[in-house]
């Protein structure tokens, strides 16, 4: 990507959100070092004059898109975001298609079949034919007819999808970008406030964001490509609204869904990850059981009846007086010395040689419990390291999932109009009624 449209900070981002699903150096790095060296290389090249150094995508000079034209960024946003269901279901639909049981036909004819359909479809629009970025540039400039628009977006998208559907190898950036101008393109010549180009250049932007899943990339590689900075407003609105129109009508984009149906998980967002922002503090256990190391273990077992919460806790601190914390004391070593008569706490508890401290996050306590295979740890102060705060356990490490689906379904609770009507009563004014009677609330 970087390399074909020299868009090497676009090609970065489209890396990082669509297919490494992290933001993290070991990708990050890795995937920017990748793009800047392919740019590098394309900048030697146009240097030598082997490629062109000027933008792929020129578009004339404009002031600032603003009021009208913003408001129909949203409406190709909205377009362009219905059109990313459009074409991802029409890619799979074929997918479908010719998967279906078809008597003697051989899976081996399906791409012939797909390249027929390009053919016939060539044969109605010449422009859907090829990499079509001189039909992408003509559509930016406002060169074709609502009609030669209309054609080329329904011609694109058959031959397109049928081609992916029936196995012939083909990319989807530029297909994309052809249609979505052409959606962009097709509302300018109804929508006010500037040129049809222009609004080619949005349905561009938010064809790539609804179909790929990834807002940003879009914005960055439109001004990449065409060096407009007068259009970064009206590109984050578009991209932006088809994004939310995609989210909300997809599961996943349309490259997620070959590998979701191939049996992998895919996942759809970043997210913070809930014992990245959790303290051990705030999910430790505090209530708990300790023992003294002279103390029998037939008798500390014969002192835990059945079904009690002191029974059902895996792991006892051995507390001294006079030195506080200095061992634990498995349930399985009570079990194993509950017969011996004279088996005491402090010949069977183990040194407290691995604990956890009330200011770690989670995570950390979480990796220290997988490498050693331990499902509870002590939790002791970091200053006096004999002083013992409490236990945390694999399943305390849960409780932290817990809060943050809480806090999700707080925030993403619907908002509803709820009118109260103040009840009329004789002699009574409105400043007579209580002020939660006389509110709206939102």
């Amino acid at each position: 990507m970087s390399a074909v449209f020299g868009t090497l900070v676009a090609a970065t981002l489209f890396g990082v959100e669509l297919l490494a699903f992290e933001f993290k150096p070991r990708s990050m790095v890795l995937i920017g070092l990748a793009a800047a060296t392919a740019d590098g290389l394309r900048m030697v090249m146009a240097s030598a004059g082997l490629v062109s150094p000027q933008p792929l995508f020129l578009v004339p000079h404009h002031a600032p898109l603003g009021g009208v034209v913003l408001l129909g960024a949203v409406a190709v946003g909205l377009a362009t975001g219905l059109g990313a269901w459009v074409t991802t279901q029409a890619v799979y639909r074929f997918e479908d298609l010719f998967k279906k049981p078809t008597g003697h036909l051989h899976w081996m004819w399906w791409p012939m079949i797909g390249g027929v359909l390009i053919g016939v479809g060539g044969l109605i629009d010449p422009r859907a034919l090829g990499v079509g970025y001189n039909t992408i540039h003509a559509e930016l400039l406002g060169q074709l007819a609502v009609d030669a628009l209309l054609l080329l977006l329904v011609v694109k998208l058959v031959i397109w999808s049928g081609a992916l559907g029936s196995g012939t190898s083909g990319g989807i950036l530029a297909p994309i970008m052809m249609m979505g101008a052409a959606i962009g393109g097709i509302m300018g010549h109804v929508l006010p406030g500037t040129t049809p180009g222009l609004y080619g250049l949005l349905g561009l932007a938010g064809a790539m964001a609804g179909v790929t899943r990834s807002p940003f990339t879009p914005i960055i590689f439109a001004f990449e490509r065409t060096h407009d900075q007068n259009s970064i407003l009206a590109l984050l609105i578009v991209a932006t609204v088809a994004h939310l129109v995609s989210v909300l009508v997809l599961k996943r984009s349309i490259l997620t869904e070959k590998v979701a149906r191939r049996g992998f998980h895919v996942m759809r967002e970043y997210a913070v990850d809930p014992l990245e922002a959790t303290f051990v503090r705030e999910v430790m256990d505090t209530n708990i059981s300790t023992v003294e190391p002279t103390r029998l273990l037939s008798e500390l077992y014969q002192s835990l009846p059945e079904g009690s919460s002191e029974r059902r806790q895996r792991l006892y601190p051995v507390l001294d007086n006079g030195s506080g914390l200095v061992g634990v004391l498995p349930w399985s070593a009570v079990l194993a010395g509950k017969d011996q008569v004279d088996a005491q706490v402090g010949g069977a508890m183990i040194s407290t040689s691995v604990v956890a401290h009330p200011d770690e996050i989670l995570r950390s306590v979480a990796d220290r419990m997988a490498a050693l295979g331990l499902g509870v740890l002590p939790v002791v102060n970091r200053a006096d390291v004999h002083h013992l705060d409490g236990l945390i356990t694999q399943f305390d490490l849960l409780e932290a999932r817990q809060k943050l689906l809480e806090e999700e379904r707080h925030a993403e609770r619907v908002l509803t109009l709820r009118r109260v009507t103040p009840t009329a009563k004789s002699g009574a004014g409105a400043e007579d009624v209580l002020p939660s009677e006389r509110s709206q609330e939102l």
